[in-house]
This record gives C-alpha cells, sequence and structure tokens, in this order.
C-alpha cells in the first residue's frame, strides 16, 4: 500500500477579521495543536508517506506564530507544497 498522497491541515481559527464564511469567532480554538504537537504531526505525516501538504485553516494561518518554524520544520522531511514544489 502505498503512503498519504495528500494531507490539508486547518491549522488555526484565528484571524484578524470575522468574515460569514469563518469558522468560529476569529480567535484560535483552545484545542489547535501547539508547536511541538504540530511538529509531531508533520513527523508523522512525513513517515506515513504524506507528499504534499496544504496549511489552511478556518482562519488566516499566517497569525500563528509558529507558522514560519513549522515550514522550515517540514523541509528536511520531504514535504512538498500543494503545488508540487518543495518548501524553499
Amino acid at each position: 500500500m502505498s503512503g498519504l498522497r495528500y494531507l490539508i491541515w486547518a491549522c488555526t481559527r484565528a484571524d484578524e477579521k470575522t468574515y460569514a464564511y469563518s469558522l468560529g469567532d476569529g480567535k484560535a480554538s483552545p484545542e489547535e495543536l501547539n508547536t511541538e504537537e504540530a511538529k509531531r504531526l508533520l513527523s508523522m505525516a512525513a513517515d506515513f508517506g504524506v507528499e504534499n501538504l496544504f496549511i489552511t485553516g478556518g482562519g488566516e494561518p499566517l497569525i500563528r506564530k509558529d507558522i514560519l518554524e513549522l515550514i522550515e520544520f517540514i523541509i528536511p522531511e520531504g514535504i512538498r507544497q500543494c503545488d508540487g514544489k518543495r518548501f524553499v
């Protein structure tokens, strides 16, 4: 059996504004993964064979203070961004 080709991760609900299509009230959910939990998820995804990662959210993923750290973390894992290019 081949691995999982795609993973879509809704990493946050946080957003500076709320819109009709927003999930929740624009605040981060207390159930969102912290940095270490997110790294564990991404490592497990790479081990499972994920080829392409889509980072999205019910809010704005760039609001996460650790988003760049997480992207840098997955570079050596070999996971590609959604357009098939490496995260570099």
